[in-house]
């Protein structure tokens, strides 16, 4: 991974709609999860092509 969007260590009031990951080399997606506050986990979209993917659905998912 070479970088990522928001990048690492920012903070916000607020979780972000999306995660956009940056990889040197082309990479696929299998399955996007999160796991929550409360100790389930959340499935999330995720879309991308080469090196870039975004994993969307954070907003909706419970983490912020």
């Amino acid at each position: 991974m070479t970088g990522s969007s928001p990048s690492s260590g920012q903070v916000f009031k607020a979780s972000p709609t999306d995660v956009q990951l940056h990889f040197n080399e082309p990479v696929r997606t299998v399955r996007a999860t999160v796991s929550l506050r409360n100790g389930e986990n959340q499935d999330l979209a995720s879309w991308g092509a080469g090196g870039d993917v975004t994993i969307g659905g954070a907003s909706e998912s419970g983490i912020g």
